[in-house]
């Protein structure tokens, strides 16, 4: 072929080649434009979305309630929020530190009443609040770091042990509720939920026992001293369990657990308990054996009231001690309503599946058949009717550890009812196989209601002999005073 017929050739065939790739380009570009469309808004949605999130907090708007607000209803909200917010002028830098500080500490105390914190931690916050505002920050403060290089090593190494310090006094967890744990309602079984709060405060306080390098130890819990069921759980419900040791003794520990409850459709969230529990840490190589907690930091004010808080337990455990000594047998043929008449009773063998590798059993095992029972109590009391639902628990003394291969034996019995509540006293006992003897291990007083969509009344308890009317009359008072603190919060 000749060059001539090469060029030729070559200009003939590139026009076809320019005008196919350009009908390709075009075709392409028909198909991509939908689909980058599709993205762009997706963006834009998503950022929208979590303008929104964003924005209504600040607002102080709930998000629940504000959960379908059109786009231009956000940007308009956004503006306005924007628009409030003073201009920034041009000020030296200590005056700008001061107004940043008070903004900050403004800001903190307008949002206090819209946490989950309780009403002396507000209280307590807001007044260091007011405390820090009427105070002068002096300039020399500002780069009081930065001048003194030499300190900067120890306030990295301060903050380091406080942090590792706090971390070990903080325990959360996150899991789903499962259907075996729901009752016949829908609703988690309050038994449960005290085993759940039970394992959350162990893994905190054995982890703050074992901190140092010394002789390994067991926490054992000594007591419950109240939990609160602030709102019920629904099966396939998120729940996040924190717990805190809040104060620590030379030979006990008291943490604090708090369950909330997540919506894992919506992602709206409620606080569903409230517990405070005490441990005691026993050696590894002799459970007889107590010993010494790791000390804590914390501030003076802390220190004192977690030590009012541990003399307070002390004495009521030292005050229940005695009346627990008694176990009154249900009688013969009991009329309706009466205390004879609803006591019940629960025997089990404990076997490895309820025992913890040490060979005791799990305190929360234990605890959801002392719930059982007193569901048990409530729903023989209203002959067999309705669905018994905890409100509280006060309490909850551990005596004895439980043995594997130990009988447990649960009795229930009702102390105390007002309209639509109950107070039923459950003590466990344990007799190992291997001695035959019968010791007293827990005891604690559980409060429920008949639930359907709301508490119905309940039929009277009738008092027969002075024992019951002892009991009784003091369950009348503990009511009483914890309907008074209920209406003191609101």
């Amino acid at each position: 072929m000749s060059p001539n017929m090469n060029c030729e050739a070559v200009q003939s065939f590139s026009p076809k080649l320019t005008v196919a790739k350009r009908k390709e380009a075009l075709e392409l570009r028909k198909t991509m434009k939908p689909l980058m469309e599709k993205r762009r808004r997706a963006r834009i949605n998503d950022s929208l979305n979590h303008l929104k999130s964003l924005i209504l907090p600040l607002t102080g708007r709930d998000n629940n309630r504000y959960s379908k607000l059109e786009k231009a209803d956000i940007l308009e909200m956004t503006v306005r929020f924007l628009s409030d917010i003073p201009p920034i002028n041009t000020k030296n830098s200590a005056d700008s530190y001061r107004e940043g500080y008070k903004a900050c500490l403004q800001r903190v105390s307008s949002m206090l009443p819209k946490t989950s914190l309780d009403q002396d931690a507000c209280q307590r916050v807001n007044a260091y609040v007011q405390q820090s505002m009427s105070s002068t920050v002096p300039p020399a403060c500002l780069n009081c770091c930065a001048q003194s290089s030499r300190t900067f090593p120890e306030i990295q190494q301060r903050l380091q042990s406080l942090k590792s310090s706090f971390g070990s006094r903080m325990e959360s967890k996150s899991r789903i509720i499962k259907a075996e744990e729901g009752n016949s309602s829908g609703n988690a079984h309050g038994g449960s939920v005290l085993k759940l709060i039970e394992e959350a405060g162990i893994i905190a306080s054995m982890r703050h026992c074992n901190s140092q390098n010394r002789e390994r130890c067991f926490p054992a819990l000594a007591q419950m001293e109240k939990v609160d069921f602030l709102s019920p759980l629904s099966v396939g419900e998120i729940i996040h369990t924190t717990a805190e040791i809040t104060y620590a003794s030379k030979h006990s520990l008291e943490v604090q657990v708090q369950v909330v409850a997540e919506n894992p459709i919506t992602g709206a969230k409620r606080m569903a308990n409230k517990a405070s529990l005490w441990y005691v840490p026993c050696s590894l190589q002799n459970l007889g054996k107590v010993m010494e907690v790791p000390p804590i930091e914390y501030v003076a004010e802390q220190e004192a009231e977690g030590r009012r808080r541990y003399e307070a337990q002390k004495m009521k455990r030292l005050e229940a001690k005695p009346r627990i000594e008694k176990t009154v047998p249900a009688p013969f043929n009991p009329e309706p309503y009466t205390v004879g008449f609803s006591q019940s009773l629960l025997i089990q063998y404990l076997c490895y599946p309820e025992c913890i590798a040490h060979g005791y059993m799990d305190s929360g095992v234990m605890m959801r058949a002392m719930d059982e029972v007193a569901g048990l109590v409530l729903y023989n009391h209203c002959l067999k009717k309705g669905n018994p639902v905890t409100i509280s628990v006060r309490d909850f003394n551990f005596n004895q550890k439980l043995k594997r291969g130990s009988i447990l034996t649960v009795m229930g019995r009702a102390t105390f009812t007002s309209a639509r509540s109950m107070e039923i006293e459950v003590i466990a006992d344990s007799m190992p196989l291997s001695d035959g003897i019968t010791y007293r291990c827990a005891s604690a007083f559980f409060s429920y209601v008949i639930w359907d969509n709301g508490s119905v009344p309940l039929p009277p308890l009738k008092i027969e002999g002075e024992d019951e009317q002892r009991r009784f009359e003091e369950g009348k008072a503990h009511y009483l005073q914890q309907k008074a603190m209920r209406s003191a919060e609101k």
